[in-house]
Order: structure tokens, then C-alpha cells, then sequence
């Protein structure tokens, strides 16, 4: 896979110093200009990389089908602040979110092989 294979979305601009309180983006618009265009791209799992969007999914009312790392089953991450959750999407889609203390990354390439060998067993 290369960066051309990729479609890259930011949930809001995380990085803004200008930005002092926390942001919610009404539920309907994360569905109609997020989910909503996704659904349409021919991919089991969507990715998403910082705990706010696990806040997003529930208030979506999607539901948790898979809790790993912190606060959930372990998978053998060498990071222990490392947490990942599943949700379905409508689309019949998995939507992945990964997060850990101190960056909203994704993880290492040693990391990504534990995440896939957790996700597909």
C-alpha cells in the first residue's frame, strides 16, 4: 500500500493552539459527510487515530463490538496506554479507533502487525 491508496479525513483540526475547549461535532454531520462517503469506498475496516472519535461513535450509537489494549482484552501491545475499539458501522463496515497517552498516531509497523493478528484471528 502506498499514500496514494489512502484517504485522509481529520475529525476537526486537533492541532489548532486556538482551540481551548473540546469539540463535538453534532452526530448527523460526522454521519452525512464522514460515514456517509465511506460507505461508498470498497474497504472492510476504516481507521480512525485519537480517542475523540470514540466519543463520536457512541453518540452515534454504534455498536462496540470488539474492546482491546487498555480497559480491554489484552492483544499483546508493548504499549501499555494503548486502546482499540470497534464499532459497526451501518455500511456493514468495522470502524477501528486507536489510541494511546501522548499522540494520536497510528502505530508502529510492529504495532500494526499485533493490531491485524487481534482483528482477524
Amino acid at each position: 500500500m502506498s499514500f496514494a491508496d489512502l484517504l485522509i479525513m481529520e475529525l476537526y483540526p486537533w492541532h489548532s493552539t486556538s482551540i481551548t475547549a473540546p469539540m463535538a461535532p453534532p452526530p448527523e454531520v460526522i454521519d452525512r459527510f464522514v460515514w456517509q462517503p465511506i460507505a461508498d469506498i470498497n474497504v472492510t475496516d476504516v481507521f480512525a487515530f485519537g480517542r475523540p472519535w470514540q466519543a463520536v461513535a457512541e453518540r452515534l450509537g454504534l455498536p462496540l463490538t470488539a474492546s482491546l489494549g487498555a480497559g480491554g482484552h489484552p492483544y499483546g501491545s508493548g504499549v501499555a496506554s494503548r486502546a482499540v475499539r470497534t464499532y459497526a458501522l451501518p455500511s456493514d463496515q468495522r470502524l477501528v479507533i486507536e489510541w494511546h497517552a501522548g499522540s494520536a498516531g497510528p502505530p508502529s509497523a510492529a504495532e500494526t502487525t499485533l493490531l491485524r493478528r487481534a482483528l482477524d484471528p
